[in-house]
């Protein structure tokens, strides 16, 4: 028999902050990873990808009628299929540069897609924009909001309509539909997705004699000066590095650092404790990596992650 509708439901209501599909390529191969929680700081020997980086409604829109509640949870699903067949092609490859022009372009094109996604849809970046939502209601009032439209960098924050349905009541409430919303969605840095195409080289590193790890915030980011920092602290402009891993062994380095290796290398075990340092520092809650693997022996206790 198939689901219940209430059944159906509540799975929908359970949504991931970072893709299951993403989750399982650290996985034991059964479906279970080794995790820490910072918040409650309990480390989790394996634990199954279905609990790890999940919560209730992170996705959804409480406002909007039954039919268009789960529209993000469901385009950002459009997403990770493509990504999860990419970043599986890009491995099997070894090589992000494989098959025609056509074929490279689209790989990137879904990979910056998916790199632009796991920033603007974590904690981390939700916490920015409603801060700065309420900063610019404190200073402006919600008249100007209403009467001026947003500013652009409210435009850009995740769920621009949620941010404005929080200061707005009754009558005067705005219900945008679902084609606008959708628009808004994927129209969220734009900037980024053009950059990291553009002006940066695409590596794949092979971490062959240590492993990478993963966040709930998988991606992390060097400034020109070799700061780290969150996208919107840095600035696109001054971003030269960024890091993302693909599983205990592969990440994709992308850097604007003219150096001579071509489109594959094999990693340094110091560059990638720094790359896993920046990670675990910039997780919300979860840190994940493979159970077993090298990074079972990094020091994980609460002071290392604060």
């Amino acid at each position: 028999m198939g689901d219940r509708p209430n059944q159906k439901t509540a799975s929908r209501k359970r949504q991931h902050i970072v893709p299951k599909f993403y989750l399982d390529r650290f996985s034991d191969g059964s479906g279970y990873v080794a995790a820490y929680d910072k918040i409650i700081g309990r480390r989790y020997e394996r634990i199954s990808t279905r609990n790890v980086a999940v919560e209730g409604d992170f996705y959804t829109l409480e406002d909007a009628g039954s039919e268009d509640m789960y529209f993000y949870e469901e385009a950002l699903g459009l997403l990770e299929t493509a990504s999860s067949a990419a970043i599986r092609e890009v491995v099997r490859h070894r090589t992000v540069d494989f098959g025609d022009h056509d074929s490279r372009l689209a790989v990137r094109t879904t990979l910056s897609l998916f790199v632009r996604f796991q920033i603007l849809r974590s904690h981390r970046y939700r916490d920015h924009i409603d801060h700065a939502a309420n900063e610019y209601i404190r200073h402006q009032g919600i008249d100007d909001l209403i009467n001026l439209g947003p500013p652009p960098w409210l435009k850009d924050g995740r769920r621009y309509y949620d941010a404005l349905h929080s200061y707005l009541s009754g009558e005067e409430r705005l219900v945008a539909d679902r084609d606008t919303m959708l628009s808004v969605l994927f129209s969220v840095g734009e900037q980024l997705t053009s950059r990291l195409m553009t002006d940066f080289r695409w590596i794949l590193v092979n971490n062959r004699y240590s492993s990478n790890i993963t966040t709930d915030c998988p991606i992390g980011c060097l400034s020109k000066d070799d700061r780290e920092g969150d996208l919107w602290q840095l600035g696109v402009d001054n971003i030269a590095n960024v890091w993302f891993p693909l599983d205990p062994t592969y990440a994709l380095l992308l850097t604007k650092a003219r150096i001579a290796q071509t489109g594959y290398l094999v990693g340094d075990p110091k560059k990638l404790e720094r790359w896993n340092d920046i990670l675990r520092r910039g997780a919300h809650r979860w840190v994940i990596w493979k159970g077993g693997s090298a990074a079972n022996q990094l020091e994980l206790g609460r002071a290392s992650l604060q």
